[in-house]
């Protein structure tokens, strides 16, 4: 049996999709614009988007860092 795109399945809340892996992010761009999402919904507000991410705010620093997310 080969994987073809086709093959491909996420089952979702309410139905199930076909992924199109064109658009498949890598784990690194994810996690980046999850972090970007988060500071965003919480006015930039670091302390309040650790909590909500589960991390101390150390390790969120830590993130920005790496990831280059640059923030006010």
């Amino acid at each position: 049996d080969k994987l073809s795109a086709e093959s491909l399945y996420i089952k979702t809340r309410t139905d199930m999709r076909l992924i199109d892996v064109t658009e498949i992010s890598t784990l690194d761009e994810v996690i980046k614009n999850h972090i970007i999402q988060v500071l965003v919904a919480k006015g930039n507000n670091k302390t309040k988007a650790a909590q909500a991410l589960g991390i101390h705010r150390r390790q969120l620093y830590r993130l920005l860092d790496t990831y280059q997310i640059k923030t006010r």
